[in-house]
């Protein structure tokens, strides 16, 4: 059966200097490896627009049929192999997530009830 749509957000400040290779690498490495975990539907790369510094940069959207269907992702290889990756390429405060954080719809306009 399936559930609610559901969506992963992560948060990322890059280093100033690493910023340009940081998105190179997230949109043509990272992400097309955790594709390979088949239950991901859609993966977004964000940029905030205003300057507010107490938020971050960067944050991408991993959107999923299901909460069940992140909870898969989230402890499969897939995902392991891309933060090895992550973790050899990058070293410590190049590329720091300042948070994670999942939600599940609720409710969508269009539907009648909630």
């Amino acid at each position: 059966m399936k559930g609610k749509p559901f969506i992963h957000l992560v948060a990322v400040e890059y280093l100033p200097e690493l910023e340009s290779e940081s998105v190179k690498w997230v949109t043509e490495v990272h992400i097309p490896m955790l594709f390979a975990f088949k239950g991901l539907k859609k993966a977004e790369l964000y940029k905030r627009v205003y300057e507010a510094p107490e938020y971050p940069s960067y944050m991408c959207l991993y959107e999923f049929d299901s909460k069940s269907a992140f909870e898969e992702f989230d402890s499969s290889s897939e995902l392991a192999i891309a933060r090895k990756d992550a973790m050899e390429r990058w070293k410590e405060g190049d590329n720091e997530i300042k948070w994670r954080v999942q939600y599940e719809l609720m409710w969508e306009a269009g539907q009648d009830e909630p």
